[in-house]
């Protein structure tokens, strides 16, 4: 049985090796860290209003048409301002129906959780039209089965 002496380029080809792994979970990590914190102050609150600076509003559009949404379809606001070159978001709400800290932190859950909602799909005159002639058309095909099946009796 002969032994071979490794050159150390033998040694760092394999130590390569084995660092490689570390990097590719170190990417995968990162990829499944946990969503970014949305850094947000509030500048200005009474009852039934409150404002909030939201950095992220200037360089971030999608996130603003999102969030604006998901306060607007909330039932307990009245009304919602979303500045984006102010990076201020101005939220008017129903007073009385819950207590103003938990308010608070309601729209401020709203604001963490805004990048993870689902915007649905705007139905275009082309999309309509387009799922329209695919119901005409099966409706054609559902009637010349129905005629074939009477034919076939």
């Amino acid at each position: 049985m002969t032994s071979r002496n490794r050159s150390h380029s033998d040694k760092s080809a394999i130590l390569n090796l084995h660092q490689q792994p570390t990097k590719i979970t170190a990417s995968v990590a990162k990829e499944t860290a946990p969503p970014q914190k949305i850094s947000y102050s509030v500048v200005h609150a009474i009852p039934g209003r409150i404002r909030f600076r939201i950095p992220r509003l200037i360089i971030d559009s999608e996130y603003a048409n999102k969030l604006k949404q998901v306060i607007e379809s909330d039932p307990m606001t009245t009304n919602v301002r979303v500045n984006p070159t102010a990076a201020s978001l101005v939220v008017n709400y129903q007073l009385g129906v819950i207590p103003e800290d938990q308010m608070r932190s309601h729209l401020v859950n709203l604001i963490q959780t805004a990048p993870s909602i689902v915007l649905p799909v705007q139905a275009t005159v082309q999309s309509i039209l387009e799922a329209i002639f695919d119901a005409v058309l099966n409706l054609i095909d559902s009637t010349r089965n129905i005629k074939k099946a009477r034919n076939a009796t």
